[in-house]
């Protein structure tokens, strides 16, 4: 799968028919996924603690 939801989807098929290509450019950019922070900001932070 390409990474987006369903929901993410259906939004882009909204904006793609009424045309809002600032809105489309948005949405193309954000997500309604969950994501747990990046192995490299956890290894940054266990830098900082020490």
């Amino acid at each position: 799968m390409s990474g987006q939801s369903i929901t993410d989807r259906i939004t882009a098929a909204q904006h793609s028919v009424t045309g809002s290509a600032v809105s489309k450019t948005v949405c193309k950019a954000t997500t309604h996924e969950v994501m747990g922070p990046k192995k490299k900001h956890l290894d940054c932070r266990q830098l900082f603690e020490i």
